[in-house]
């Protein structure tokens, strides 16, 4: 969580709210600055070596259910189906820390 932090600081983006799912799993709703004013997004945090389709579906949906577009931040590497698949997936941003 202390990198993720550290990320959101260093860019400006306010959190404000954070659930632990799990010891290296969060969720979080995060206000990114631009020019028209805050864009409220859904965050999820998730501290793998690889990223797979399964962990960019589970984000989406998540990010669906609360209505806002979606941003995946992980230290990893995204898998070859999991770049395909997020293709097809509109309002879902994967951020490498």
């Amino acid at each position: 969580m202390q990198k993720v932090r550290a990320f959101l600081e260093a860019n400006n983006i306010m959190i404000h709210e954070v659930n632990t799912v799990k010891k290296s799993e969060f969720d979080l709703v995060i206000e990114i600055p631009t020019a028209v004013g805050g864009l409220f997004y859904f965050c999820k945090a998730k501290n793998n070596k690889r990223i797979s389709n399964a962990d960019l579906s589970n984000a989406y949906v998540q990010g669906q259910l609360k209505k806002l577009p979606v941003v995946f931040l992980s230290p990893g590497e995204l898998t070859k189906p999991a770049r395909n698949f997020m293709k097809d997936l509109k309002g879902l941003t994967v951020t490498r820390l």
